[in-house]
C-alpha cells in the first residue's frame, strides 16, 4: 500500500495529487459538515464567551491501496463496515473513540500543549457520525475540557468543534481521502489574556496543526494495516460485519 500525506487541496471536489477526482456523494446529503467549509472567522456554537481567542488546525491525508479481485474484500466493503462502528480502529497519541449508541461516539483527544504559555487542554467530545456509499463523517456536538491549573473554569470558557471526513472510491485506483479540522474558541484568563491575540492564536494554530497531522497520519496508517488484516482474514470480516450490525441497532 502507498501512503501519501499533506495534500495541498482542502476540498472534496478538488483534484487529488494524482489528478483524479473523488466521487461526489450520490446517495444523499449528509448532515455532517465538510471540514473544508469551517472558516477561522466563524464563531463556534455553544457557551456565550466574552472575547475569545480563535485557533484552528486542519490536515489532509490520502491513502491508496491495491484493487481487490474479490468484491467482498473491496475498499468500499471495508469502509462501509467501519462507518457503522469506528471504535474498532485504534487512534494514535493515546486518543480513543468509543461507541455510545448508533452513530454516537465519545472521543477523548490527546493533550494539546502550548509550551510558550505553559498551559494545556484535553478535550473530551461527544460526536455524531454519518455514512453513505462513498463517505464517512464525524462531528462533535458537545465537549468537556480538562486543563492545566492556570486555566481556571476552562469548561465555562471554551467551545470546540471537531469535524472529520473520509471520502473513498474503488475501481482501478482505490483510495481514501481524509480531512480533519479542529477549531477552538476560548476566553483566556489573566495574565495570558494580556498577550496580543495574534501571538496566542499563532501558537495555538501551530499546536493544533501539529497534533492533527500526527493524529490523522497515524490513524490512516492504522487503517491501512487494518484493511490488510481484514482482507486476509475471513473470520475477522465476519466478526466485523456482526459487530457493525449490532452497532446500527444499538440504542
Amino acid at each position: 500500500m502507498m501512503l501519501q500525506s499533506r495534500l495541498p487541496t482542502r476540498s472534496w471536489s478538488k483534484a487529488t495529487s494524482a489528478g483524479k477526482r473523488l466521487p461526489q456523494r450520490t446517495m444523499r446529503i449528509s448532515a455532517i459538515r465538510d471540514p473544508a467549509t469551517i472558516r477561522r472567522e466563524e464563531r463556534i456554537p455553544g457557551k456565550q464567551l466574552k472575547d475569545p481567542v480563535r485557533t484552528q488546525g486542519s490536515h489532509t491525508y490520502t491513502l491508496r491501496v491495491k484493487p481487490s479481485a474479490d468484491p467482498t474484500c473491496s475498499l468500499s466493503e471495508y469502509m462501509n463496515t467501519l462507518g457503522r462502528d469506528m471504535s474498532v480502529l485504534q487512534m494514535p497519541l493515546g486518543a480513543s473513540i468509543s461507541l455510545v449508541r448508533n452513530k454516537e461516539y465519545k472521543v477523548v483527544a490527546p493533550k494539546v500543549e502550548i509550551p510558550v504559555f505553559n498551559f494545556w487542554i484535553q478535550p473530551v467530545a461527544s460526536t455524531v457520525s454519518d455514512w453513505g456509499s462513498d463517505f464517512i463523517g464525524l462531528e462533535s456536538t458537545q465537549c468537556e475540557v480538562k486543563g492545566s491549573d492556570n486555566l481556571p473554569n476552562v469548561n465555562g470558557a471554551f467551545n470546540l468543534l471537531v469535524s472529520m471526513r473520509f471520502n473513498y472510491q474503488d475501481g482501478a485506483e482505490p483510495c481514501v481521502y481524509s480531512m480533519a479540522t479542529l477549531a477552538v474558541d476560548q476566553d483566556l484568563p489573566m495574565p495570558i489574556s494580556l498577550t496580543p491575540k495574534p501571538i496566542v492564536e499563532g501558537a495555538g494554530n501551530a499546536a493544533l496543526e501539529t497534533m492533527l497531522r500526527i493524529m490523522l497520519d497515524g490513524y490512516m496508517k492504522n487503517l491501512s494495516e487494518d484493511y490488510e488484516r481484514w482482507q486476509a482474514d475471513p473470520q475477522l470480516r465476519a466478526a466485523r460485519a456482526e459487530r457493525a450490525a449490532a452497532a446500527v441497532t444499538a440504542v
